[in-house]
């Protein structure tokens, strides 16, 4: 869309914003009721006016709201572009913001340089307000073109008519075309007057009681048909009611005193001025708006025929001037309104009388004289046939708008042959490729029989046949696209200083453009009169860049910035190219690739240097990981977001360089891709490896067993007695389980899930961004194997089973997933254990029933197994947390039984103690399942099984235990080693342990004849003098305010009542 087009649809669209915020009722008049439009011209409203009158409720002002409006005028427009190509001049830097950047040196350039040419290339940098001497005082906006829109800019043609030197603007042409138009209609009969319609009505009706309907009708549908359709171009041209109204009631008045073979354009304006005053305006600011636009419109005209005449050019100046200001048109004073028309009149007349220059019939001097003027009016009023919503869409009524613009002819000195050219040209803007091919047949007909008189042809020469039109074609093609080329090479030398750019990137862009509209314009009209002409235009193209890209790639030895840029352009125009051929011609391709095209092998110069490329982040992502374990405390991110910082630091890392990888536009082998895959897999496994190397093994976590002893009442209280002492973890392994706390493990559990889950994520990009790429460069190859002489539909073949056998390359991934399995598997083992056997070793190891069971209840220790498992499931993701909670299960039936077994001599139990017992199992199983929230009934019941058949063998007497273990073993060790493997309820060792612990005077005899064990009273109480766990410290420290999860208080409170139920 070309700019003064792109202008009106933003004025007509601030027209409509104002029109509803005005009529919604957002603002008031100063009567409180709605403002009324009528007279209200909102192309001089102020916008900021309006806005901030809404903002504060005030009354709307029409004459403030103009006057806020051409105050803004007079101060600059400032322009913030996000692009960075806009400045301001610093000619005037004495209001306004300071600007963003400095002027660019100009110089004397836009001076010295007068060719129209250069003015057309300098009309870029100068603002219209600014002369070119570059002497105003006004300040200007300059942008420098984007590269993009240079070609499109220097794509656009023009009819080369002179311009406009009174700064008419769009809507000004627009408008007097229109009065034109309504005076053609008006003045030829056409169209009658409101007075003489209602006349002609009443008289119709007479005439009609007296049998005459018929032929009046058709006259009055005549009448009516030209009404609606000045009405429809009125709406077209976008005349508001209330001028045509105006320009109608004067046209009135100049239709009793001229004719229509009077008419010319000056003198028609000169009797509007006469004819309509101030009063038929709604108000005076627009009838100020309307007179000055004529007095330009005259002076545009006139000034032309005085060039040579000094004195009556400053003569028409002052006339024209005094037009313009003079406000009161009634007086009757020397140099008053009336005298400056009549003595205008004077002149106009006189040129009138001058004759024609070519001797046509009707011609007057304004013809000629002014012809690019009325050139332009006529444009004008062709653009009505275009509908104004929608662009490039002929209205219905266009055959019937054209026949009434032919009344105009008379007036603007047209004839068919310029209409035709006219409309040729509206149509060619609205619709290229529709003129285009006009122009493209009208060239071949016209040129033919030039053939043998063209130059011979340079490029390609065996595909432009041997008629006539097609060797035309040819040359036009290859002409066409040369020049083009060359335009680009040059915008892409100048270019390279401003983006920073190598100018062969930037010509690969460009090249780009030109090949899609090639291939969108021109080619789907030329392959109609040529079938080979986008084969020719893309070829060329190739191979003219082909030779300037050849002597870059024998130079460069490593993938710079610079490098990169270039060979992805180049890959992406080749791309383009050979996609748009295939489009065109599909697997026809392979005769004319052997024998023209010639691949620039991207993929030959830049295979080994992206190798370099995926090693060099092969080595940072490498460092990254082990820099960001090495500082990571294992808290998580968020409340939301709870895996460790670095694991999201890592894979942040991961996909900016399969970004990068991508992104680059390069053609790639598996043998990239694999190593880019084994890069991503070695980093992830070192972070896991450094997981799994934190870890120790869980044993270090079992206290070790006291002594074996028999049941023995103590009869000397004063005998001194043994202390049993568990024994503690080197100083290494206990420094390494105080960083290994059930928050850290928690974490790294949710981060080694997070890994495995990203790890989908990243596989799932890679595969998809591989096969997009695979798609373009699979045309890449199959030009660079059918090149070389193969066939098209084994290249295909071999291509297709390339792209199923990349998945084997994801097995990589794989090795990444099994570790963090076996990593969180390990983690899951210990967590049970760390939790049992260290956090709560002292309240619930060595404190449950210590001394005697009723004492040393497990309904005393209970509250701090459940805050522990309350902070566990707080810390813990959904998906893992029932496995951590199975773990902690696991432990603490494992806990229980090495009470019930290796508890020391401070635990015998009585037959009385296995049914409280056995009632603190019940509580210990209730309390993971939790009411059916926690673990599933039958997991529990399977982990507490082991616990109830040692329980049930303190029901039995201690003989029959004794049958028992005789039975199961005849030879068991005094002092057998502990244990930590699975144990079973009838195996010899833990028979032997049921009855040191089960008070029974028989067992102890039996104890003392056959395995010598000392008495129980001989050793004292558990002498334990381990601290507390950091974490279990921690969570009673906090048990005063700890916030209770939903789940935990109500698992809490089933088993406090369930403990007074016992009571």
């Amino acid at each position: 869309m070309e700019y003064p087009l792109l202008l009106e649809g933003y004025r007509r669209d601030r027209r409509k914003l104002l029109e509803f915020l005005l009529s919604a009722g957002l603002a008031r008049s100063p009567l409180g009721n709605s403002i009324d439009l009528a007279g209200v011209d909102l192309d001089t409203i102020s916008a900021d006016y309006v806005l901030e009158l809404i903002g504060s409720g005030g009354e709307f002002d029409p004459s403030e709201a103009t006057r806020r409006y051409f105050d803004g005028l007079k101060y600059p427009i400032m322009k913030n572009s996000s692009s960075g190509n806009s400045f301001f001049f610093l000619s005037k830097p004495t209001y306004g913001c300071p600007p963003q950047r400095a002027a660019p040196h100009t110089g004397g350039e836009i001076a010295a340089k007068s060719t129209s040419n250069s003015i057309r290339k300098e009309e870029y940098l100068v603002d219209e307000d600014i002369g070119l001497s570059g002497n105003d005082s006004s300040i200007g906006v300059a942008t420098i073109p984007e590269s993009s829109q240079s070609i499109k800019d220097a794509d656009t043609i023009s009819l080369g008519l002179p311009a406009l030197v009174t700064g008419l603007s769009d809507d000004d042409m627009r408008e007097t075309a229109y009065e034109v138009l309504l005076a053609s209609l008006v003045l030829g009969g056409e169209v009658h007057f409101l007075e003489e319609k209602k006349k002609e009505k009443k008289s119709r009706f007479l005439k009609g009681l007296m049998s005459k309907r018929d032929g009046l009708i058709s006259q009055s549908q005549q009448e009516n048909c030209y009404s609606d359709l000045l009405d429809t171009i009125r709406v077209q041209m976008e005349i508001s009611e209330t001028m045509h109204a105006c320009i109608k009631q004067g046209f009135r008045l100049v239709g009793l005193r001229m004719t229509l073979e009077q008419i010319d354009i000056p003198f028609l304006l000169l009797e509007l001025l006469s004819a309509i005053c101030e009063t038929d305006f709604p108000n005076e600011r627009l009838h100020i708006q309307w007179r000055r636009r004529q007095a330009n419109v005259l002076e545009e005209l006139l000034m032309v025929s005085v060039n040579d005449d000094l004195n009556m050019q400053g003569t028409l100046k002052m006339f024209l001037s005094k037009l313009r200001s003079i406000k009161d048109q009634g007086l009757n004073v020397s140099g008053g309104f009336a005298d400056i028309l009549t003595i205008v009149k004077q002149y106009v007349s006189k040129l009138l009388r001058m004759p024609g220059k070519f001797g046509l019939q009707g011609e007057s001097y304004f013809w000629t004289g002014s012809y690019h003027f009325n050139l332009k009016l006529y444009e004008k009023l062709l653009c009505s046939i275009f509908d104004i919503l929608e662009d490039g869409q002929i209205i219905e009524e266009a055959d019937e708008i054209l026949g009434v613009l032919k009344l105009t002819w008379p007036i603007l000195g047209i004839i068919q042959k310029i209409h035709d050219t006219l409309y040729a040209w509206v149509l060619f803007y609205q619709d290229k490729s529709i003129a285009f091919e006009s122009v493209a047949t009208l060239a071949v007909l016209c040129g033919v029989r030039f053939t043998d008189e063209c130059k011979e042809i340079k490029y390609i020469g065996h595909m432009a046949g041997t008629l006539p039109e097609s060797m035309l074609v040819h040359i036009f093609v290859e002409k066409s696209i040369q020049a083009a080329y060359r335009q680009a090479v040059s915008l892409s030398d100048s270019q390279s200083h401003v983006q920073l750019k190598h100018p062969l990137a930037i010509l690969a862009n460009e090249l780009k453009l030109i090949a899609e509209k090639e291939h969108t314009l021109f080619n789907p009209v030329l392959r109609r009169l040529y079938p080979d002409s986008g084969r020719l235009a893309f070829i060329l193209m190739h191979l003219l860049y082909g030779e300037r890209l050849k002597p870059f790639l024998e130079e460069f030895s490593q993938l710079s910035e610079n490098v990169k840029e270039v060979l992805t352009a180049s890959n992406s125009l080749e791309l383009c190219l050979v996609d748009k051929l295939y489009a065109l011609y599909g697997n026809n391709m392979e005769s004319f690739m052997i024998n023209y095209l010639h691949p620039y092998q991207i993929k030959k110069f830049s295979g080994p240097l992206i190798l370099q490329w995926i090693h060099a982040q092969h080595v940072s992502i490498l460092q990254w990981t082990e820099r960001a374990i090495e500082i990571e405390d294992w808290e998580p991110l968020s409340s939301q977001q709870r895996q460790a910082k670095s694991v999201v630091e890592v894979f942040r890392i991961v996909e900016e360089t399969v970004d990068q990888f991508f992104s680059s536009n390069l053609p790639m082998d598996t043998i990239h891709l694999r190593s880019l895959l084994i890069g991503i897999s070695q980093s992830l496994e070192v972070y896991v490896l450094h997981i799994v190397n934190q870890q120790v093994p869980k044993t270090t976590l079992f206290p070790s067993s006291p002594a074996l002893t028999r049941y023995a009442e103590s009869v000397n209280p004063f005998t001194r007695k043994k202390i049993y002492q568990p024994t503690t973890p080197e100083e290494k392994i206990s420094i390494q389980l105080n960083n290994l706390t059930v928050r850290k493990l928690c974490v790294k559990l949710n981060t080694l899930y997070y890994v495995r889950d990203q790890l989908d994520n990243i596989e799932d990009a890679i595969k998809q961004s591989w096969a997009l790429s695979l798609s373009g460069f699979t045309l890449l190859d199959c030009m660079s194997h059918t090149t070389n002489g193969q066939n098209v539909a084994a290249v295909y073949k071999s291509l297709s089973a390339q792209s199923e056998s990349v998945d084997e390359l994801f097995t990589v991934f794989d090795d990444v997933r099994r570790s963090a399995i076996l990593a969180s598997e390990k983690i899951f083992d210990f967590i049970g254990p760390r939790v049992i056997f260290w956090d709560v070793r002292e309240s619930f190891l060595f404190s449950l029933y210590r001394g005697s069971v009723e004492s040393a209840r497990l309904e005393m220790f209970l509250p701090v197994i459940d805050q522990v498992l309350d902070c566990i499931c707080d810390l813990i993701i959904d998906t893992l947390r029932d496995k951590v909670v199975l773990s902690i299960c696991q432990a603490a039936m494992d806990g229980y039984i090495w009470v019930l077994l290796d508890g020391g001599p401070c635990r015998v139990f009585s037959e009385r103690d296995v049914t409280l017992m056995q009632e603190d199992l019940a509580v210990l199983k209730d309390l993971f399942i939790a009411n059916g929230q926690g673990l599933p009934c039958d997991t529990v019941e399977k982990e507490a099984r082991l616990a109830q058949q040692i329980l049930n063998l303190y029901t039995l007497k201690a003989d029959t235990i004794i049958e028992m273990l005789m039975s199961a073993s005849e030879n068991v060790s005094c002092h057998p080693e502990p244990k930590t493997c699975t144990r079973c309820a009838t195996d010899a060792e833990t028979l032997l342990r049921v009855l040191c612990h089960k008070k029974d005077k028989s067992a102890s005899n039996f104890l003392k004849l056959q395995y010598q064990l000392p008495k129980s009273s001989d050793y004292g109480d558990l002498d334990v003098k381990e601290p507390t766990s950091p974490v279990l410290s921690d969570i009673l420290k906090r048990s005063t305010s700890f916030t209770w999860t939903q789940m935990g208080q109500r698992s809490f409170r089933m088993m406090r009542n369930k403990f007074q139920a016992l009571e």
